[in-house]
Parts: C-alpha cells; structure tokens; sequence
C-alpha cells in the first residue's frame, strides 16, 4: 500500500488537486467510473484500488491491490462534540484528546470509504476498536495537526510507504 501526501497551495482546488494527483500516480489515460455506491474505480484495471481524502491544506491518495479507504482530517477542537452522537460507548471512552477523537473519526471513515458504503451506512454503528469483518484499519503517520488513517480489505496490513509530495 502506498500513501501519497501534497500539500496545496491557498486557492487551490482540493478536488482538482486530487485528480491530478491520481492522475499523476497512475502514470497512463484512464477512465473514472462509480460502482452502485458511487465509489469511484479505474475502468477496466481490477488491480488498481485507490482512495482519496483531502482537508484543510493536505490532500491524500491511498493506493493499493485491495479496496482501500483512506480519511485525512484536520483537528478542528469544535467538532469533538460530535463524539456522542457518532462514537461507540467504547470509543468514547478512548476520546480524551483533540486528536484520539479524529483519530478515531478518521478510522471510521476510512473503514465506510473501503467498504464503500458512504456515511449513510451511519459511523455509530460499528466500533473501530473491534475487528471489522475482513478489513484492517489503523491510524498512520500525518503531517502536524492532523489525523490520518487508512483502511483495506485484508486481515493485517502488512507495509505502509507514505510519500509526500
């Protein structure tokens, strides 16, 4: 799994950012099509799985042989409130700090970004803490005041390369 991290400039178009960076990574034309989820794929290239997040400055690609989800979130101490409403008993409990809770935000949404299910599936439904049915998830390495994680479809990540770009 490689994880690919740009800074962006002020006034740059994160979304647009992001797409080149893809673009960039894949190296060869290539076609976006959505599956019945709207999670986007390579058409025709079943070995090609990539995900993307941006926040703030920080835009991220995960790439890899296996459904991948990846989440890069900027701490933002306004939106802790929202651990009652979204986090298990058990993460709760875990969220002492800015950064435990988008720690465990980010799990939770790299987790629904691979499964490809999208929030209405509902972050309060699942713990992160516990194992997810075939999927790993763990919170990697990110630039100062964020938190980043990254989730796929395999029983143990093995290696993460993170390149900044």
């Amino acid at each position: 799994m490689k994880i690919y991290l740009k800074r962006i400039e002020e006034g740059q178009n994160l979304h647009a950012e992001a797409h080149r960076l893809l673009s960039w990574v894949y190296q060869k034309p290539f076609t976006l099509e959505y599956n019945n989820r709207s999670k986007p794929y390579i058409k025709g290239d079943s070995s090609f799985f990539f995900n993307i997040s941006h926040s703030d400055e920080w835009v991220c690609l995960g790439v890899s042989d296996k459904e991948i989800g990846v989440d890069i979130e900027k701490h933002n101490p306004s939106k802790t409130r929202l651990a009652k409403r979204f986090f298990s008993q058990k993460e709760q409990q875990h969220c002492k700090t800015v950064k435990d809770f988008f720690d465990i935000w980010t799990q939770k949404e790299a987790f629904i970004k691979a499964v490809g299910i999208g929030l209405s599936y509902g972050i309060n439904t699942f713990c992160c803490f516990e194992k997810q049915d075939g999927y790993c998830i763990r919170n990697i390495e990110a630039p100062e005041g964020y938190s980043l994680s990254v989730c796929e479809k395999t029983e143990e990540i093995s290696e993460i390369e993170i390149i900044y770009i």
